[in-house]
């Protein structure tokens, strides 16, 4: 990216970029990504009776709980009734601020506005932290501000861009290897791009 960062503290400030690419970028609220992150996990737990629904509720509600306080600025007292299904990464959302404050609020889609740069939004289709929803959620917000965007969808490739057929199965096999044609048309928008 051909961005620079103003200010110690707010990565969100940039000056004059060229160029925007954002792979497997969420279109929601950090805090909200985390949320359905976890409730997707949970559901498998659920299915599996790993977990029961009771559970899975309650792990959902402490998480919601302290990602709206911390986003909000309020103080967030973790006690022992905290669902232990998301009591370290309520822990680390908490412990994490000033950051968690600002970077849980930060909606992406916002941050069209004001630019006047070309976009690439990439996702894979067997991603399984952000969705194809998302993909589009941005995509919508790049035209609406009039922005050249274009959207490139790999069904096959991860969060990473790695091939993953098999989905979720596929992401602890060590020998893959980002995918070339990914790469390619990657390298292919910023010639484009940047001629």
């Amino acid at each position: 990216m051909d961005c620079q960062c103003t200010g110690n503290t707010d990565i969100l400030k940039w000056s004059f970029p060229k160029s925007i690419v954002l792979l497997a970028g969420s279109g929601q609220p950090l805090g909200q990504t985390i949320l359905v992150q976890v409730e997707t996990q949970l559901d498998v737990l659920v299915k599996n009776n790993v977990v029961s629904d009771e559970e899975k509720d309650k792990a959902i509600y402490d998480l919601s709980d302290c990602i709206e306080a911390v986003t909000k600025g309020q103080p967030y007292i973790i006690t022992s009734k905290v669902s232990p299904l998301v009591e370290s990464l309520i822990l680390s959302i908490a412990n994490q601020r000033p950051f968690t404050e600002k970077a849980l609020a930060v909606n992406p889609v916002e941050y069209f506005s004001g630019l006047d740069c070309p976009v690439l939004i990439a996702q894979g289709g067997t991603d399984t932290q952000i969705l194809w929803t998302d993909a589009v959620t941005l995509l919508k917000a790049a035209k609406e501000a009039e922005l050249v965007a274009t959207l490139s969808y790999f069904p096959v490739l991860d969060h990473v861009f790695k091939p993953a057929p098999d989905g979720a199965r596929d992401y602890a096999e060590p020998n893959r290897s980002v995918d070339t044609g990914f790469l390619a048309q990657l390298l292919a928008w910023m010639n484009w791009v940047h001629k």
